[in-house]
């Protein structure tokens, strides 16, 4: 059977049916069309543009969480060969930390902030539990894992701002997690997926895509399918979207930072990774492992991490190869 890319599904779907979709999608990617929540597009832009002009707002959100920082606008400052894009992360840590140690941050953000903070709520309260359940029925072959009990998630939101040039704005990358969320701005189109030796085109229609991430693709031995996308500045049809501001509210669900990336071998089956390398990798280690390459492409490595990945990194437009190498290392 021939299938498009991305298939729709239904989010009414029974569960059990629902699940076998998610499993057998080619791609590992999908478009829900009708969960009933979109993201607040408009107000993203405003925030975006809020912090933009007052600069001390980034600093303030920054100096609340210097561990890895909130507002990473490092691409606009001159850097060579980064994604060319302004993320905004947040999480449930991120969130303490600005309530905690900044208590008048979150009204100077402004009522577009708060519309921010509604709409992820209501994501995690409405959307994600399902999503676990059924994630984690796919991957073990029809049995609960309580796996996701630690919220290890990570909100984000996306400003790929207008720029000049064909230059990157996200490098293609397999993401590390179980699953992964993007309410697209409706409007602007650059998401593609990488599917039978070439790369499509994702459409910026209203609605959710939801992508199978690596930790998925290693705890179902491969059953699970992680796609490899990126954004770029030109489409595939040769239509040009560089100039245009496009916005994404992104949401990451990963498993607990100590479960063991032991794959579900069911009988009959053959290992689809080499089981030294996977037996006692943590999704914490598997992490750290794959966040020096994403920090690498988005120019936010920190002065020793920079100087222990010199030689040890490929392009950082592509962290793909390296994984797979190590997961499939003899």
């Amino acid at each position: 059977m021939v299938h498009k890319c991305p298939e729709k599904l239904s989010w009414c779907t029974q569960d059990s049916m629902l699940c076998k979709q998610l499993v057998e999608l080619d791609e590992g990617i999908c478009l829900f069309e009708d969960v009933g929540l979109e993201a607040p597009m408009q107000s993203i832009k405003n925030t975006f543009r809020k912090i933009y002009g007052d600069p001390q707002l980034s600093q303030r959100l920054n100096d609340v969480y210097p561990a890895r920082g909130i507002f990473k606008d490092v691409s606009q400052k001159s850097l060579q060969n980064v994604d060319q894009k302004v993320p905004f992360d947040l999480s449930p840590a991120r969130l303490r930390a600005i309530v905690e140690n900044d208590t008048e941050l979150v009204h100077d953000l402004g009522d577009d902030f708060r519309d921010i903070l509604t709409f992820y709520s209501n994501v995690q309260d409405k959307i994600i539990p399902r999503l676990i359940r059924l994630a984690e029925t796919a991957i073990n072959n029809g049995s609960d894992m309580n796996i996701h009990q630690q919220m290890n998630y990570n909100y984000r939101l996306v400003d790929y701002y207008p720029v000049h040039s064909k230059s990157r704005r996200c490098g293609e990358h397999r993401d590390y997690g179980t699953f992964t969320l993007i309410f697209q701005d409706g409007s602007v189109g650059g998401l593609e997926v990488f599917s039978n030796g070439s790369w499509l085109p994702i459409p910026p229609t209203v609605g959710v895509v939801f992508l199978w991430g690596w930790s998925a693709a290693i705890l179902s031995n491969g059953i699970i399918k992680a796609p490899l996308h990126r954004v770029v500045t030109t489409r595939t049809d040769g239509r040009e979207v560089f100039a245009s501001r496009r916005n994404a509210a992104v949401f990451f669900v990963a498993p607990d930072l100590d479960v063991k990336l032991n794959p579900k071998v069911r009988p009959d089956e053959v290992l689809a990774f080499n089981f030294e390398a996977v037996k006692d990798l943590t999704v914490g280690d598997f992490k750290a492992l794959m966040g020096k390459k994403w920090r690498h492409r988005e120019g936010t490595l920190t002065a020793e991490e920079q100087a222990d990945i010199v030689g040890k990194v490929a392009s950082p437009q592509s962290q793909d190869d390296e994984i797979i190498a190590f997961l499939k290392k003899i």
